[in-house]
């Protein structure tokens, strides 16, 4: 459930101000923080004005039946918006019932509430030049003033609050505006809001005071419709943009919105771009996917908001909507009362967008809003994911380009993660860790990433997911608001949780079966925040008992029992209990009984003799003692073993300690002599004085009494009884660690001779702690189990026909040191069962062919010493459950078995893979994108229409094929041909259809094709001229182009990039380089550039110098004598001739200014050329070569002849 609420209105798309103390600044401009943004909340219904509703009548009904629908309902016709086609109704207090009724009137066509919607060159201000204002430098503002510096014929309305007129980097800036809710009064700013955005938009730029508005010499048209509080109505806001529209407003500014659509809007906003006025309007400060209007209408240009590094503020609103952005973090603004504040939202985005897109008008004013719209868009700068993505929509405003400049590099993509591409589920990473607990580490590198995770489970798992994001900062622009998805294997939702705001966790927990378990994390507001975040999963084994009981007892709890010893036909649980290390419990018996509905009973104490049972995991045994059809309960205490045999009412009574029995220690129960009768085997000192341990028997006798009998040398652990020799006769079993590597099964064999002791040397990694005899092989014989520590083994050996061991034993790992056996899954198979120290009951399945499967864990159980389990149906349901001794939490606790309640599926996904992962970059010009799905697709559905390649620069479709393998449910998509270098793509699936129907919500991936270096120019021509140079080219059709660079180098050496001089650096196809020193040799470089900044290899060209030698004679002559002016043309430092070149010989009269052709002539092999002619004046002359395309023009001294 999502946990904020949509913004009920229109809102001035900011924070409330709040002003705190002063930042720093320049002495005499101080400016003040205002609080730092909230976003709007969501799914809060749209509120509207109860008193007023907007109407639209249909086409061709009379004045009366206008007037008759509304006289109807006791409202009344207010007045009209000439151009619009609503009225505004006045209904008091009734307008939403009103509008209900009218919208089944056959007089009218449509009728909306009146939701009320509230307010969201270089300068030498000082603000821009301390830097406050860097953000306009990442628009290129200042490189853009340079082109345009007088934006005052395209007026900026400011829909809003009003303005401060008097304000000093204002009052020049204003044309007279209009006030929508007082038409007799000024539009007096009272709320600060619509100053904040007049000063944004177009405040006095190069004044030497306060901030630079984006508009140079712009001017403001302020239009009052929003109260003090930033409130106004759908009515008065459509009234305002056609009053500005009407008083010749170029650009609209709207820093406002809501959720809520109106066609009145929307009419209004059409008026204006069909007169002329090109509509700007914030975006919205959700943080959210959610449409905000005016923004979201396509006639609108929507501006979403960044920092000052082009990264997404987390506040902005977003989707495909959008159409630019520019920044709306810490945003220096005028305010009322002289005063400068910094803020943040999308409401002062908007404004630096309408300065610019007065700027654009300004250089191209005949030109419709709709190519400024256009043009602001296709000149923007690429920003986060590449090419049109929701966030930025087509990118960060770029001034300069937008008014005719060169293109700049684009803003880089942020790195994605050290754990990416994990943006789909089959490239999920991992969640790694202990039994219980596995974390990750990610971070939300890029704007609209989404990171997968997976984690296994062998069995039924309960998952507790956290998701934990950086604490929330309100200085940063970029803040992580969580969300979390977890899907089953199959990707299936099953949790989706959006509680928690920025900073704070989100958490989600599911119960899942065996297989893959998803989670996907993503950020609500898409914004990107490379600090980490962590994901971490608390593992629950749900297993085959998802249910527990527990109960804490006095004592320390050692042994368990599971047996009717109430009389009742309920199995119930009987537990032996040590005194307390403290000595403040005795130990004793607590038997608790089941109940008809199979639930515990109170607990029953009995006391044994001395009030302490033997601190042994075997001290109590059930048994019928006394052949009366009851079970009995035998305790092993420190006076010897006490009897307490089970009365006719349900209770047990001690029949007292047994004589012989002083130190005994472990018990079990058995029919050791085969007559029917329940024996008990013991080993123990059985008396004070004794060091030694012996093994005895008590045997019960047929009244009733238990006569002790020798067997041999004790055991000094655990013991078990069965038939493992395989003559019908009961064994004992135990065990005798003399070393690690010394360790011995003991088998006590019971013989028609008495007994006989064998011991088996077996060698493990560990030691054994515990012993079981039990058919685990079902084959009718009794086996001998023994678990032994360095991992947890179960060693299984196997009896065989012949009474003997197999000689290839089986092991099993259960991880636990105490284990026994019992039907659990009530196949007639003994399974085996343990407690695991870690906080789990483990079950291990005798399979068909009596091996053991995998353990299947259940939370819930803790560590169990030997003969401190026991299975049986407590809960009274047919299934076995387990109970467990907890000595170490001094616990009895009830595993009970049942079918785990698995999380309920929801909505499959419809993607599991994509190919290329999202972000990829440098990719194939050749690439053929797939795309893998994860439902049974419908194969009709899968065309070129709904498995699409985007070009996301132009957000057109690419042309290709798409083919479909139902087989692997793969899609690939075949376009055309080759793709355009360094373009961004977008993967596009929608509308696809399956079994359940079709998909609802698309999916997108995008990828960047590889950049190769740019080709160079074709048709470089240099034509060398006197002084300077002129080259041309053509330019190559590169979809990236940037700019065309030329450098030039004296001599013959080519200029580099770092070297030389810059000759052009331009979008243009030809320049002339100008200042070129006469008789020297020139090379030039000429070099493409993409906007990555990649340059292309060099294309070169070379003018070699020339000087002409010259000479008129005679020097002195008379009146129409004869002159012969000669010299020679050679090429610059070798001196050799330059034959065949034209060269022009010019005179002037001695004493004018003006230069005449005198006459050409080519010059000889040698370089030698002559002109004759008569003159009567005196006279200069001189001799040009202008030059050609392998030389550099040049010009002779000027020689002068005089009359004598």
């Amino acid at each position: 459930m999502l946990r904020r609420l949509l913004a009920a209105s229109l809102v001035v798309l900011v924070v409330p101000l709040t002003p705190v103390p002063a930042v720093a600044a320049n002495p005499g401009f101080d400016v003040e923080r205002l609080a730092a943004p909230e976003p709007t909340t969501k799914n809060q219904d749209s509120t509207a004005d109860p008193d007023t509703l907007l109407v639209k009548f249909a086409r061709g009904a009379s004045v009366s039946a206008k007037r008759n629908a509304v006289a109807r309902y006791s409202a009344t016709r207010v007045t009209t918006l000439p151009g619009l086609s609503y009225e505004l109704v006045r209904a008091p207090g009734r307008a939403k019932a009103v509008a209900r009724s009218l919208a089944n009137d056959d007089a009218v066509a449509d009728v909306e509430l009146n939701h009320i919607r509230s307010a969201t060159a270089r300068p030498n201000d000082p603000a821009y030049t301390q830097g406050d204002q860097g953000y306009l430098r990442k628009l290129r503002l200042h490189l853009a003033w340079n082109r345009v510096k007088d934006a005052r014929s395209q007026v900026i309305a400011v829909v809003d609050t009003g303005v401060d007129a008097r304000h000093p980097d204002l009052s020049r800036r204003l044309v007279g505006g209009y006030n929508v809710l007082n038409p007799g009064r000024a539009p007096i700013d009272d709320n600060g809001h619509g100053t904040m955005v007049s000063g944004i938009a177009a405040a006095q730029t190069n004044n030497g005071e306060g901030i630079a508005g984006a508009a140079w010499n712009g001017r403001v048209m302020p239009i009052k419709v929003l109260d003090q509080d930033g409130n106004g109505t759908d009515w008065d806001i459509a009234d305002g943009i056609k009053v500005a529209t009407d008083r010749g407003a170029r650009v609209i500014n709207l820093s406002l919105g809501g959720t809520a659509p109106s066609e009145l809007l929307r009419e209004a906003v059409q008026y204006a771009r069909n007169n002329g006025a090109l509509v700007v309007a914030a975006a919205g400060n959700t943080s959210g996917n959610h449409r905000i209007y005016p923004a979201a209408y396509p006639e609108t240009l929507a501006v979403g908001a960044t920092d000052q590094s082009a990264g997404l503020a987390w506040f902005s609103s977003w989707g495909n909507w959008v159409d630019v952005s520019a920044p709306g973090f810490n945003i220096v603004a005028t305010y009322p009362g002289n005063r400068y504040v910094i803020d943040s939202g999308t409401s002062f985005a908007a404004p630096l967008v309408s300065g610019i897109a007065s700027l654009v008008r300004a250089k191209h004013p005949r030109r419709a809003p709709g190519w400024v719209h256009r043009q602001l868009r296709r000149t923007a700068r690429d920003a986060g994911p590449r090419g049109i993505d929701p966030y930025y929509g087509w990118g960060v405003v770029d001034a300069f380009r937008a008014v005719g400049g060169i293109s700049t590099r684009d803003f880089g993509q942020p790195p994605i993660g050290p754990a990416e591409p994990n943006g789909v589920p089959s490239r999920a990473v991992e969640l790694r860790g202990s039994t219980g607990t596995a974390t990750a580490t990610g971070t939300m590198g890029t704007a609209g990433d989404v990171d997968w995770y997976k984690i296994e489970s062998s069995q039924v798992d309960k998952l507790e997911f956290t998701l934990t994001p950086p604490s929330y900062d309100g200085t940063r622009p970029g803040n992580f608001d969580p969300m979390l998805a977890v899907y089953d294997a199959e990707l299936r939702q099953l949790r989706d949780v959006d509680n928690a705001g920025p900073g704070d966790p989100e958490s989600a927990t599911v119960t899942v079966d065996a297989g893959t378990t998803y989670v996907a994390v993503r950020n609500y507001n898409g914004a990107p925040d490379t600090r980490p975040y962590s994901l971490t999963s608390q593992r629950t084994r749900v297993g085959m008992f998802p249910t527990k009981w527990e109960q804490s007892l006095a004592g320390d709890v050692r042994n368990v029992e599971i047996g009717d010893v109430t009389g009742d036909g309920r199995p119930d649980i009987v537990v032996g209990r040590e005194e307390s290390a403290d000595g403040a419990a005795d130990g004793g018996l607590t038997v608790f009984p089941t109940q008809p509905d199979g639930s515990r009973g109170a607990a029953e104490v009995y006391p044994v003799a001395d009030g302490r049972v033997v601190p042994t995991s075997a001290g109590v045994v059930l048994l019928d003692a006394n052949d009366d059809g009851r079970l009995d309960v035998a305790a092993s205490t420190w006076s010897g073993i006490e009897i307490f045999h089970q009365t006719a009412t349900g209770t047990l009574t001690s029949a007292g300690v047994l004589p012989g029995t002083t130190k005994s220690g472990f018990l079990k129960r058995a029919d050791v002599n085969d007559d029917g009768l329940d024996d008990i085997a013991v080993s123990g000192y059985f008396s004070e004085d004794a060091t030694e341990l012996t093994l005895a028997v008590l045997l019960q006798q047929s009244d009733g009494t238990l006569v002790k009998t020798d067997v041999g040398p004790g055991l000094g652990g655990d013991l078990a009884v069965g038939d493992v020799t395989g003559d019908g006769r009961v064994d004992i079993v135990g065990f005798r660690t003399d070393s690690l590597s010394e360790q011995y099964v003991l088998i006590h064999e019971q013989t028609a001779d008495g007994w006989t002791l064998t011991e088996h040397l077996v060698s493990e990694g560990g030691l054994i702690r515990s012993i079981e005899v039990a058919d685990v092989t079902g084959d009718g014989r009794d086996d001998v189990l023994y678990a032994y520590s360095g991992g947890w083994y179960i060693r299984v050996l196997r009896q065989t026909e012949a009474g003997e061991w197999d000689s290839s034993p089986h092991s099993y790992k259960l991880t636990t040191p105490a284990f026994t056996t019992g039907d659990v899954n009530g196949d007639g198979r003994l399974d085996l069962v343990g407690g695991h120290w870690r906080g789990f009951g483990v079950v291990a399945l005798q399979r068909e062919d009596s091996r053991f499967g995998s353990p299947i864990f259940s939370s819930g159980g803790d560590s169990s010493p030997p003969d401190g389990l026991a299975v049986g149906d407590l809960d009274l349901d047919g299934d076995a459950d387990l109970a467990i001794a907890d000595p170490r939490d001094d616990e009895v606790a009830v595993l009970y078995q049942g079918e785990p309640t698995l999380t309920p599926a929801g909505e499959r996904e419809w993607v599991r893979s994509v190919s290329p992962f999202d972000f990829a970059r440098d990719r194939s010009l050749s690439e053929m994108p797939a795309v893998r799905f994860e439902r049974d697709v419908d194969p009709a559905s899968v065309t070129s229409a709904t498995v699409r390649l985007v070009d996301g620069q132009t957000d057109r479709a690419v042309p290709a094929t798409v083919s479909y393998d139902a087989s692997m449910k793969d899609a690939t998509i075949r376009p055309d041909g080759r793709l355009l270098e360094a373009r961004p793509y977008r993967v596009v699936v929608k509308n696809l259809r399956d079994g359940s129907g079709a998909q609802a919500e698309p999916f997108t991936t995008t990828f960047r094709t590889t950049n190769l270096a740019p080709t160079r120019v074709t048709n470089l021509v240099a034509k060398g001229r006197f002084k300077k140079a002129k080259l041309s080219w053509s330019k190559p059709d590169i979809p990236d182009f940037r700019r065309v660079l030329v450098r030039r180098k004296a001599g013959w050496q080519a200029p580099s990039r770092s070297e030389g001089k810059r000759v052009y650096s331009g979008i243009g196809t030809a320049v002339t380089a100008k200042g070129l020193r006469p008789g020297r040799t020139y090379t030039f470089s000429v070099w493409v550039q993409d906007r990555d900044g990649n340059f292309s290899h060099a294309s070169k060209r070379r003018l070699r110098g020339s000087y002409v030698v010259a000479g008129a004679r005679p020097g002195t002559i008379s009146p129409g004598d004869r002159v012969t002016v000669r010299g020679k043309l050679f090429r610059a430092a070798s001196d050799k001739p330059l034959a065949g070149k034209r060269v022009v010989i010019q005179t002037r009269r001695k004493g004018t200014a003006k230069w005449y052709v005198l006459g050409r002539r080519t010059t000889s092999d040698t370089g030698y050329y002559q002109i004759v002619h008569r003159t009567r004046v005196a006279r200069q002359y001189r001799v040009m070569f202008h030059g050609n395309r392998a030389f550099l023009g040049s010009r002779s001294p000027k020689r002068t002849v005089t009359i004598g």
